[in-house]
């Protein structure tokens, strides 16, 4: 299926929801909408010069899955962690901005959100091919066959109002259970991990590798049945208070509790 001509001005989507770095000379838009041919959403990538005397050059459109008759996507919002001009100083070791993990969030209808996980080589890849784009003529759309299911984890999801519950190639997530909290790390070598890592269980502590692709779900959504296979290892703890969110940076995590009852929004910081 050919999808309808994008309403662009000056190169740029009209349907832009989210923005977000991945180099400083690149960066990702995040364009969702009911009109100008993004009903189904899709990640626009983009380069420039470092002096900025041309315009930037739209490098690819990827593609987000075809959907069903009467879904539309509603809304996408980009969470990573922050792009830093240097070396955090103070401390031996830090992440390198290359080693970064994108989560996108995605909105079908008014209630169906789930968690796009990219990482920034998959998206950095195109941008390293910018010299071949610059000879061709039109943009290069990237149907979701080509390069979602391989390069990428969808997972349940919802809204999220704080944006540093991402840092490098983890993600903090809060569970049902208001005493666990989640990490979710994609920096993990596939054939590393399988053979050194094993799966551990207690009644505090968890983890689990996820290396083959994930199962189809969002029944009624998506046009096409697929899978995901961006490997990742999940691990739970248990706490012992109760916290509504968790932020994070390479060395903490903090659990905040955001009650009505409880005005001060009170803090603890856990350290990894």
């Amino acid at each position: 299926m050919t999808r309808k001509q994008r309403e662009t001005e000056g190169g740029i989507p009209l349907a832009v929801t989210e923005f977000h770095l991945l180099s400083s000379r690149s960066y990702i838009f995040a364009c969702a909408s009911f009109e100008g041919g993004y009903e189904a959403g899709e990640i626009g990538i983009f380069t420039f010069e470092g002096d900025c005397t041309n315009s930037p050059i739209l490098i690819a459109n990827l593609e987000l899955p075809d959907l069903n008759p009467g879904i539309y996507i509603t809304n996408m919002i980009i969470q990573a962690g922050p792009f830093c001009a240097n070396p955090i100083s103070g401390t031996p070791f830090s992440k390198s901005n290359d080693n970064r993990i994108y989560m996108i969030l995605l909105c079908y209808g008014t209630e169906n959100w789930c968690r796009l996980f990219v990482h920034r080589r998959c998206f950095h890849s195109y941008v390293l091919d910018v010299d071949h784009v610059r000879e061709k003529t039109g943009v290069t759309a990237v149907p979701w066959r080509e390069w979602g299911p391989q390069n990428s984890r969808l997972l349940p999801g919802q809204n999220h109002q704080w944006n540093r519950h991402v840092h490098g190639e983890r993600v903090v997530l809060p569970c049902v259970n208001r005493k666990i909290v989640q990490v979710l790390d994609f920096g993990i070598v596939p054939a590393r991990a399988d053979s050194d890592t094993v799966p551990v269980t207690s009644t505090v502590f968890s983890t689990e590798l996820h290396l083959e692709p994930g199962p189809p779900w969002l029944d009624g959504i998506f046009r096409d049945t697929w899978t995901t296979a961006l490997p990742y290892k999940s691990t739970l703890r248990a706490l012992d208070e109760e916290y509504d969110l968790f932020l994070m940076d390479q060395d903490r995590i903090i659990g905040l509790r955001t009650s009505e009852f409880d005005p001060s929004h009170r803090m603890t910081v856990y350290t990894f």
